[in-house]
């Protein structure tokens, strides 16, 4: 058959057409096959989500969720106690105080053993500290760690309880109640209404507790009629009194701190009230508070000078106090989430004593440098009394200067030779190599040993302001 050549162009496209058309059909076939596949698992993992979803939570879910519960409250109690590490200075008291109205004896027991069972064998193991003790731990198999981890426990619960329950009552009071300018009336009977709900005996016991222990603390005179303002602050609420009375209690304070805690340096009246940065005007209300925890602050820097030697001695001191200045902002400090720190430049000289003989045996002399060290030493134990301290530099000079080649030619030379130059004595002829001849101290330090040395350091000291209450300011 024969095509004719006009036609041939029509069949070339018609061929391409054809060709075209098989090819989107494939296509259209591969595409369809794959949305079949994808139509089946999608119905496959609906029946089984619809499985899933028909039966109960499997029983593992319900024991982690025990578990997160149980790890929850252990680092909530882990930091608490941490947290009340830090610029805690009614610590001591309030717990006596919290653990006289808390849990004790056979409830204490109850609730630790509670405690106890229902950690995992991890926690268990921290507290036992080792795993042969976790099944005998309760049985008192060690004695010392089980009373040991019973008194932490219970410190926790009572503490933290006693804090919590003066929170949520403080914060329900009216205005007038919570305002910055306080006075016997609303103060007292404040914290009285609140302990109201305790036990009253046990609330008389741990208040002559708190008192006893607060008068090892401050040198404040600590009374029945003024105890409610330390507890007070010990639970989280600033101390504060009106500016009538302020320039009076704050002379007061600066007396007794002279009378029985005075340090070398500050050892009258007008030397504490200088260290103690005290004022003439009484400061605005909304100030007085933070005046007052300068008070506590610097009080507590007193403290640790007395405890590394700041105390006099027939005349003499290993630590004396030149000058103690605020290096952050004035009364302010820093504040950083939920702490504060506050910075102080303390310049203080060391000198060597005479350290009393004891039992027969000779005389001892303290050196300055041991005297530095002990300082140093008490700031950074001072957590043990809830008390955090930071040694932030420290540059040490000495006092008397010392003529240099003095001090090197008479540990140099030898005596002997020192004495033939001085008297010239006949018969001898000082050769040259002889004055190079070394004394016997040759090589000894000639600096260390100096008997009075100036200490210039900056302490941080730092504080948990988490559960801190604040007064209201009422304007009129």
């Amino acid at each position: 058959m024969k095509i004719p050549v006009r036609n041939i162009p029509l069949l070339a496209v018609l061929s391409l057409t054809a060709l075209v058309s098989l090819y989107l059909i494939y296509l259209v076939v591969v595409k369809h096959s794959q949305v079949a596949e994808v139509n089946t698992k999608i119905a496959e993992y609906k029946d089984v989500l619809e499985k899933a979803n028909s039966r109960k939570p499997p029983a593992p879910l319900t024991e982690n969720y025990k578990n997160i519960t149980i790890d929850t409250a252990k680092v909530e109690m882990e930091a608490f106690l941490l947290q009340r590490k830090f610029g805690q200075f009614y610590r001591k008291p309030l717990l006596l105080l919290a653990n006289a109205v808390g849990i004790s004896d056979d409830a204490l027991k109850e609730s630790f053993t509670k405690y106890y069972e229902e950690l995992p064998d991890l926690h268990k193991r921290e507290i036992t500290g080792s795993d042969e003790l976790i099944a005998d731990f309760l049985s008192g198999k060690d004695k010392n760690r089980l009373e040991s981890e019973m008194i932490r426990y219970r410190d926790y619960i009572n503490e933290s309880a006693l804090i919590k329950a003066f929170a949520e009552y403080y914060n329900g009071l009216p205005n007038e109640k919570r305002a910055i300018i306080p006075n016997e009336v609303i103060d007292r009977p404040l914290l009285m209404e609140f302990l109201s709900k305790y036990d009253a005996e046990k609330v008389k016991k741990g208040l002559a507790d708190f008192r006893k222990a607060m008068e090892s603390i401050t040198a404040e005179k600590v009374t029945d009629d003024n105890i409610h303002k330390y507890v007070l602050v010990a639970l989280g609420l600033p101390r504060t009194m009106e500016q009538t009375q302020f320039v009076g209690q704050q002379n007061n304070f600066v007396s007794e701190l002279n009378r029985r805690s005075s340090v070398p340096g500050a050892e009258s009246e007008e030397d504490v009230k200088k260290q103690m940065a005290a004022v003439e005007i009484a400061p605005p209300q909304k100030d007085i508070p933070l005046y007052i925890f300068q008070w506590s602050l610097r009080e507590e820097i007193f403290r640790r000078l007395r405890e590394a030697g700041g105390v006099k001695k027939d005349e003499e001191w290993p630590l004396k106090l030149i000058s103690i200045t605020e290096k952050t902002p004035a009364l302010q400090g820093v504040k950083q989430g939920n702490f504060q720190y506050y910075d102080y430049e303390l310049v203080l000289e060391a000198a060597s004593v005479k350290e009393e003989a004891k039992d027969g045996s000779e005389t001892k002399v303290a050196s300055a440098m041991n005297t530095i060290r002990k300082l140093i030493n008490t700031f950074q134990s001072a957590y043990e009394d809830d008390i955090v301290y930071v040694v932030r530099d420290m540059a040490m000079e000495r006092v008397d200067e010392a003529n240099v080649e003095d001090l090197i030619d008479a540990q140099t030379k030898n005596p002997l030779i020192l004495l033939i130059e001085q008297f010239q004595i006949l018969g001898y002829e000082l050769k040259e190599s002889d004055a190079y001849i070394l004394a016997a101290t040759y090589g000894r330090p000639m600096i260390g040993g100096e008997n009075r040395i100036k200490v210039t350091m900056t302490v941080r000291m730092i504080f948990h302001t988490g559960n801190q209450l604040q007064r209201i300011e009422q304007k009129n």
